[in-house]
């Protein structure tokens, strides 16, 4: 498994928490790598964010194991150990508080795959994954927002999932589920939009007043 010179960690940390990674990798679970971790909350106070973000806030959050057998786990799937390796392991379902700043956007993984997305924001949150062994394919989908000026998301309801993303003007989200699910979209400035999940790129449109 790869690991990450400090100075790629340090300066590519808070774009890398918003998607997760072109790949299927495996989580980097707490407790390796230990040299590599970084202090988050010191990151965001040295680039000036609110003091609210620098003391971040704590998520309670439930991770669903759909259809799975046996005891499994899920965590944020990004190779930084320390404040972001988060994870919790339990049968058809686990919980795990996640505290970091508030706004940051974390991805996640399970021990069946598939990929789940959260935002810190102090409110509990409920994230599922397809453990059903069913074939599962990623694909990218970029999320455009038509007139829009300012920060916007785009978010998929049900589960699995959530698959999320934010951005001004666009943003990406990387999709990993069962190949066939129907995706239902809805942005932050209005609309809707459905894909299905067969492994091409895609991009869907919302119309920003």
């Amino acid at each position: 498994m790869r690991s990450w010179p400090i100075r790629l960690l340090t300066s590519g940390l808070l774009t890398l928490l918003a998607a997760c990674e072109a790949s299927d990798r495996p989580v980097r679970l707490p407790g390796k790598d230990q040299g590599l971790a970084i202090d988050l909350a010191a990151l965001t106070e040295a680039r000036g964010r609110p003091a609210e973000a620098q003391a971040g806030v704590g998520d309670p959050t439930t991770c669903l194991l759909l259809d799975g057998k046996g005891t499994g786990y899920c965590a944020v799937a990004t190779v930084y150990p320390g404040p972001l390796a988060f994870e919790c392991t339990g049968e058809g379902s686990c919980s795990v508080t996640v505290t970091a700043p508030r706004g940051t956007e974390l991805c996640w993984k399970s021990s069946c795959g598939g990929y789940a997305y959260s935002v810190v924001d102090g409110a509990p949150d409920t994230i599922g994954f397809d453990c059903s062994g069913a074939e599962q394919v990623m694909e990218s989908i970029t999320c455009t927002f038509q007139g829009a000026s300012s920060t916007q998301s785009c978010t998929t309801s049900g589960l699995p999932g959530p698959f999320r993303c934010s951005g001004t003007g666009s943003c990406q989200v990387y999709v990993l589920t069962r190949k066939g699910r129907s995706l239902s979209w809805t942005s932050s400035c209005g609309g809707s939009a459905t894909t299905v999940v067969d492994g091409a790129t895609k991009e869907i449109s919302f119309s920003c007043p």
